[in-house]
């Protein structure tokens, strides 16, 4: 609000906004800005931000002066504050994709990337300074997401709906192992073990943008506990079952005995089923049937044994029943588990001697018949703590894991249901970086694309903090490209580019104003 602000035309000028950092309290941290009318008083908002996803840029055309920017919070939780940079331009500027030309085509007609700020940010296939070399297939890439992250952690679980990623549960490193994954720990509550968070997070791939999710400390009593050993399960109705798994008050364990059902679109818990009748399990496996009834094999029960039973929970009653099944595969924790029509798909493990095991079992839940299965092709080693997730619907993908050492392995396989042949995902470079873990987050978008979160390397004691996505002759990243900046393109209006030289350099104003939550 100045003098030559107020002097301009309205008309003819039009605001940009952006954000490199925003990290407030959802619904309880509000950031505006309004325009200040004749009166005095103030207009309804032009936008209004709230939360902890980085919001995508956004524009203003026919700007009045003067206007605000409009901080409001409760001052009870000190997060990680606001970075924010706006800029007023003349309306006959042409504004792309970004604040800075850059100087060369970034091949964005042909989906190669798109300019950021004067450099090319290149999509998940291409590479270079102008993205116009492509990335070989068969191999992981490393995703750089915006705003803030989740912490490092181990033992999360991932399940999609809709084409988002849910995330939820898991370990943290306590404070003297990093010390910074635990700053980007607000939703903690002090009277459970610190390591342990209860949000849910959410990944929006097309914006490459994460968001936590957790109400108010008024509601908190509402939501689960945090846990390990769980399973995390998306069904068919769009809806995620929690089952399992343990909690830690002060290094003293308790196995949970409730089953809780979250809804994305109403962002709520229930709780399911009586206590009483809820199987204890840990680190065992489970997946959702096409009818909506969830299946979980195998772990370990209330009193440590491994076990080899298999539960269902009816997708009616809300109820929980063991199945009668044949005999079939050992008592086991660890392993994983994948739903085919009414078929359940077992891999590995590890026994209670600590043997570990590379067996693929086929459960028919109808019947509670287990075959075991040969398939052809190549053989990984045995292992337990890896990850399946399905594509498609004739695929699985096996990751990582921990092998016969008990270390981390970086191997991906693929297994095809319907032919029954193994085959190993070789490297397609010999630099290329497969993720070497165990216990990570992993789930598959419809589309094909593969997502891996954190994880563990074991006995070298590192949990990762970092997002990676699968890139393979199927084009299941072909999806994956960084659209963070798309939205802006629909929105800007390409004028005449007849502006002099000099009126586009007077007339432009960056300016950058950072926020910091008290």
């Amino acid at each position: 609000n100045n003098n030559n602000n107020n002097n301009k035309e309205s008309s003819s000028y039009s605001l940009y906004m952006w954000f490199s950092k925003f990290h407030t309290e959802r619904y309880w941290d509000v950031l505006s800005v309004r325009g200040v009318l004749a009166d005095g008083s103030l207009s309804e908002p032009w936008f209004r931000f709230s939360g902890a996803a980085t919001p995508l840029p956004v524009r203003r055309e026919n700007v009045t002066f003067p206007f605000i920017v409009q901080f409001e919070s409760d001052a009870t939780r000190v997060f990680g504050g606001i970075e924010m940079f706006y800029m007023l331009y003349p309306r006959s500027l042409e504004l792309v994709k970004g604040v800075f030309r850059c100087t060369t085509s970034c091949g964005e007609d042909e989906g190669r990337g798109q300019c950021h700020n004067g450099k090319c940010v290149c999509n998940a296939r291409f590479m270079g300074a102008q993205c116009a070399e492509r990335r070989a297939n068969n191999q992981w890439l490393a995703i750089a997401t915006h705003g803030i992250k989740p912490p490092a952690l181990q033992s999360s679980k991932m399940a999609v709906v809709d084409e988002l990623a849910y995330m939820f549960g898991g370990r943290s490193p306590s404070s003297s192992q990093s010390a910074t994954s635990n700053d980007l720990m607000p939703w903690r509550d002090t009277a459970v073990d610190l390591t342990m968070p209860r949000c849910v997070w959410v990944y929006d791939h097309a914006r490459s943008t994460w968001s936590s999710l957790l109400p108010p400390p008024s509601l908190l009593s509402s939501w689960p506990l945090g846990v390990v050993g769980h399973v995390w399960i998306a069904r068919p109705d769009e809806t995620i079952v929690l089952h399992g798994g343990k909690h830690v008050v002060n290094a003293a364990r308790s196995m949970m005995n409730r089953t809780w059902v979250f809804s994305p679109a109403t962002r709520s818990w229930v709780v399911l089923a009586d206590a009483s009748t809820t199987p204890l399990r840990t680190r065992h496996c489970g997946c959702a049937l096409a009818d909506g009834r969830v299946a979980i094999a195998h772990g370990v029960d209330g009193s440590g044994t491994f076990s080899s039973s298999v539960f269902v929970l009816s997708a009616t009653t809300g109820e929980w029943a063991e199945l009668d099944v044949t005999s079939g595969p050992s008592a086991r924790a660890g392993a994983t588990a994948s739903c085919f029509g009414s078929s359940l798909v077992l891999i590995g493990g590890m026994t209670q001697d600590l043997t570990l095991q590379y067996d693929i079992w086929i459960l028919n839940v109808d019947t509670g018949e287990w075959t075991q299965r040969s398939p052809s092709g190549d053989f990984p080693q045995p292992r337990f703590a890896h990850a399946a997730v399905k594509r498609w619907d004739r695929e699985l993908m096996l990751v990582a894991g921990a092998a016969s050492s008990r270390e981390a392995t970086d191997d991906t396989w693929m297994y095809n249901f319907e032919t029954n042949r193994l085959t190993r995902s070789l490297h397609a470079e010999e630099d290329s970086k497969y993720p070497e873990r165990l216990w990570a987050a992993v789930g598959a978008l419809k589309s094909g694309v593969v997502l891996m979160y954190g994880g563990t390397s074991y006995f070298k004691g590192h949990t990762f903090d970092d997002l990676w996505t699968y890139l393979d002759s199927f084009g299941s990243a072909a999806d994956s490209d960084v659209r963070f900046y798309s939205s802006l393109s629909s929105t800007t209006t390409k004028t005449s580019t007849t502006t002099s030289s000099a009126k586009t350099t007077a007339a432009k104003t960056t300016t950058k104003t950072t926020l910091t939550t008290t």
